[in-house]
């Protein structure tokens, strides 16, 4: 048991037209700063488990935050964070089976393992149909 994460899109292979879009995802677990950010930005602060659709913007925004954390520590180069700035930014949140709220090595992961897998759907929208729909349970 636990926080398991999904978010779900569609993209366009090899910019082809007339191919079939390929499904993909993105999968966290017990990334509760993650997790808070898409309910506190795509669902209106309503944790339900109910898939939420998510824009562009909101994966550029999220993208943005931990990008922004991981060049915050004394090296900006993500082996330490200031731990006020991740609060600010991207808090984290408790939950039953929501894992640890620390600012620690798990934390920064799951904001390298983000950027790694949005920063391409950021820089290439046009590759993506959407809709990007967001999707926890625990």
């Amino acid at each position: 048991m636990g926080l398991d994460m999904f978010l779900d899109y569609r993209r366009i292979a090899d910019s082809i037209p007339g191919k079939p879009a390929l499904n993909g995802h993105m999968y966290w677990r017990k990334a509760n700063a993650i997790h808070k950010f898409f309910i506190d930005t795509c669902a209106d602060g309503i944790d339900e488990c109910q898939p939420i659709q998510v824009s562009i913007d909101d994966l550029a925004d999220l993208v943005w935050r931990c990008e922004s954390i991981l060049i915050s520590g004394p090296n900006a180069d993500g082996t330490s964070i200031d731990k006020n700035i991740a609060h600010d930014l991207l808090p984290t949140c408790e939950g039953f089976f929501f894992g640890s709220t620390d600012y620690d090595e798990w934390y920064i992961e799951d904001l390298k393992a983000t950027i790694k897998a949005l920063k391409p759907i950021v820089n290439h929208p046009e590759l993506y149909s959407g809709p990007f729909i967001y999707q926890a349970s625990w």
